[in-house]
Parts: C-alpha cells; structure tokens; sequence
C-alpha cells in the first residue's frame, strides 16, 4: 500500500510522456496493487492500460487516463472514511 501512491503517480506521467514499455511495468504493478485492495474497477482500468501499452497503442491507453483519476480518488476517499471509523 505505501508504494502505491508514487506507482499511480508514475503511470500518470507515463501516460503523459507516452513511453508505452515502462508504462506497461507500472499499470500492471498498480493494477496487482489496486486488486490486494479489492478495488476492482481501478483494477480493471489498470490492465486495459497494460493491455494497450503491451501492444503500444499509448494514446488508447490516455482515453482512460480520467477513468484511472476517477477510480483512484474513489478508492482514496474510500480508504479515507475507512481509516477515519
């Protein structure tokens, strides 16, 4: 959990650079992250940006940047009330 912040950081800006090799490394080390965590959907959207960097379709994989944002937030808010109980 304490690394998964600065790998969600990294795909952001892998998604920006468009470097399809080392983003494909991080989506999937995000999206084992987010699955330990039951986080499913953020999971999901990790490997359909694995899947499009694996075959360097990058600016496919950037029309999921805002999904990835949203399921982050979603999963940080989540982990905020749950800690907070």
């Amino acid at each position: 959990l304490v690394h998964a912040p600065a790998t969600y950081a990294e795909v952001l800006r892998l998604l920006d650079k468009g470097e399809s090799e080392p983003l494909k490394s991080q989506a999937h080390r995000l999206k084992g992250l987010a699955w330990n965590l039951a986080a499913e959907k953020l999971s999901a959207v990790c490997a359909q940006i694995e899947e499009c960097a694996a075959h360097a379709q990058v600016e496919e994989a950037r029309l999921r940047k805002s999904s990835l944002i949203e399921e982050w937030d979603s999963l940080i808010a989540f982990l905020g009330k749950d800690l907070a109980a």
